[in-house]
């Protein structure tokens, strides 16, 4: 009974640790954002967020996400093999990333995404590098519990790239430059702050691994390039699909409401995955490596979610525009109908975290995969429908935010039935 106290106990301080750094970090954003809007305009705020967005899009492919298995693997040497896998797949998926971009400038067709980058599509690779390798490390942050360093780097992270983009805005205005290195300035930040705690005798224990283990160990954590990879592709599409298309059908005015509304009222939903979800997997796999089901964990941990995520949720759906208003002004004032149309998306967004973690946990990522995949399918029929049907953009919106909350919800249920397993022992 003391020692469930005494492991209760840590995971709130751990929880408390992360929340606190993925807090401070969003506030400085949430604050920052209606200064940088208006230093910079929209078509420069467009041309970084595809630099940002196809970085999104490479990253799982870069690691082929091993490094979640850092987490997961009971092993510190097998965890540490894993590690020097995904680095290894880094370099290579750089390398090939080089002969794409060389092969790209030879070619007779162009791609509108990368031609409308400009220059700025060869400084991809330096931006995949940083992303791959702070997701390695950040991996390895978590399974040490070195929460204290995660959450320096978060803090961190924002506000060196917040500090840049104000800086550069106002010494030489509006300009793709400062948005896209403040965004690498702000990567190469939090590298610095968690190498800086990474535990001295790693690089001994690396210099000692038996290499016969390398390609064992990339066969036995299979399902990551298999199916977390994919699943993570399908998610990050799935995450750019409205503002992608809306593109597509509406005015870019329409495309810069959801894109504010997008990016400010997810705050909640980020510091949840970025902080409970992660101590959430730290804890949860420790339970279940030691032979035990961790169904009453997740029911405690989602409940505790939706009680801390209520007051927000009601907030928004009565006021969002009073809000949207005040905060951005009144060139704003449609963004606030729209987070209001989107809100119960948010908020089932929000108490997915510790269900998804539980699915990686039980080895089911195929399962969340397909998942993910279908409604990727249906909420792209609905954007076909009200292409061919001439929806109005709300309309358009609400009929997403019904299968975006229907799948959160439907993740939520299927990581409490998985959460019975227990772990076949060999």
């Amino acid at each position: 009974m003391i020692h469930n106290l005494k492991q209760h106990s840590g995971f709130i301080r751990n929880v408390g640790t992360m929340l606190s750094g993925v807090f401070v970090a969003r506030v400085v954003s949430f604050l920052a954002a209606p200064i940088i809007a208006r230093l910079f305009s929209p078509e420069d705020f467009g041309t970084a967020a595809t630099f940002a967005m196809l970085i999104f899009l490479a990253g799982p492919l870069s690691t082929m996400m091993y490094e979640n298995a850092m987490i997961l693997e009971s092993d510190d040497q097998k965890a540490i093999c894993i590690g020097l896998l995904a680095c290894t797949i880094l370099v290579g998926f750089l390398c090939f990333f080089t002969l794409m971009m060389i092969t790209y400038d030879i070619l007779f067709f162009k791609v509108r995404v990368l031609e409308d980058l400009g220059n700025w599509k060869y400084v991809l690779i330096w931006g995949v590098l940083l992303f791959g390798t702070a997701k390695i490390l950040h991996s390895w942050n978590v399974r040490t519990k070195q929460f204290k360093s995660i959450a320096g780097a978060d803090i961190g992270q924002t506000l060196s790239m917040v500090s840049f983009r104000i800086c550069a805005g106002i010494v030489h205005g509006s300009s793709v430059t400062g948005l896209v290195f403040g965004y690498l300035i702000g990567i190469a930040a939090k590298i610095i702050i968690i190498i800086k705690n990474v535990n001295k005798t790693l690089l001994h224990s690396v210099m000692n691994i038996e290499k016969k283990n390398y390609f064992h160990i990339a066969k036995e954590y299979k399902e990551f390039p298999l199916y977390m990879t994919p699943l993570r592709l399908v998610k990050v599409l799935s995450d750019n699909l409205p503002i992608m298309l809306l593109a597509f059908m509406y005015s870019p005015e329409i495309v810069g409401y959801f894109a504010i509304t997008n990016r400010l009222v997810r705050v909640p939903a980020d510091i949840a995955q970025k902080s409970v979800g992660q101590t959430y997997f730290q804890k949860a796999s420790e339970i279940f490596n030691s032979g035990k089901a961790i169904k009453s964990s997740l029911i405690k941990t989602t409940f505790g979610l939706a009680v801390l995520g209520m007051p927000i949720f009601l907030l928004v759906v009565f006021f969002g525009k009073v809000i949207f208003t005040t905060l951005l002004g009144t060139n704003w004032e449609t963004a606030g109908h729209y987070v209001q149309i989107l809100s119960p998306w948010f908020f089932t967004l929000l108490l997915k975290a510790p269900a998804a973690s539980v699915m990686t946990i039980v080895r089911k990522q195929n399962v969340l995969f397909f998942v993910n995949l279908i409604f990727l399918t249906l909420k792209s029929f609905v954007f076909a429908a009200a292409y061919l049907f001439d929806f109005t953009a709300e309309d358009t919106l609400l009929w997403y935010m019904f299968f975006s909350a229907f799948e959160e919800t439907f993740i939520i249920f299927t990581g409490l039935i998985f959460s019975k397993n227990k772990p076949v022992r060999p």
